[in-house]
């Protein structure tokens, strides 16, 4: 983050994303999320993808 300006970064939060979350946005195909989630274990589908949510200031 140094290299774009940043003088500091602050985690706000951090979300575990399962594949009904995945679904509304539109990184991932379809096919590709029910391939996934298919091979995954139900267990492990709502840590899949983590979403991070930071504050940074610039100079």
């Amino acid at each position: 983050m140094e290299k774009c300006g940043f003088t500091s970064v602050e985690v706000l939060s951090q979300q575990g994303m399962g594949p009904d979350w995945l679904r509304l946005y539109p990184f991932f195909t379809p096919d590709f999320l029910d391939l996934m989630f298919g091979l995954l274990p139900k267990e492990r589908h709502d840590d899949t993808v983590l979403a991070v949510f930071l504050r940074g200031y610039k100079r």
